[in-house]
């Protein structure tokens, strides 16, 4: 019998940015800590529809970054790690302003 997924609060989440934001953990892990979280747990009831979709942006952006880019990633829709912690970091400081940020799926 599996073990119910604990719920995670919408501090959790944003702890891990900001982690990964002050340069406290490296992209391999805060790749893993975030998918972790995101893919193993419920959202519990702190988690605002707001706070579900800028979740969901910053975990599908992860899906499509890469360590180095290669020729033709780029076109794909594909970033560096650089340019996710830039991309992040940018819409960190949107959602945390309330402005509206990126959308699942980011790409539109």
């Amino acid at each position: 019998m599996s073990e119910i997924p604990k719920p995670y609060s919408t501090n959790e989440m944003i702890g891990l940015i900001e982690q990964y934001l002050k340069f406290e953990m490296d992209h391999e892990r805060f790749n893993k800590a975030f998918s972790n979280v995101a893919l193993n747990k419920n959202p519990d009831s702190t988690v605002t529809e707001r706070d579900n979709l800028f979740i969901a942006a910053v975990e599908e952006r992860l899906e499509w970054t890469v360590e180095r880019l290669h020729e033709g990633e780029i076109a794909d829709g594909y970033i560096d790690w650089n340019g996710f912690r830039e991309w992040l970091n940018n819409q960190y400081g949107k959602y945390k302003n309330n402005l509206e940020t990126d959308n699942f799926p980011i790409w539109q």
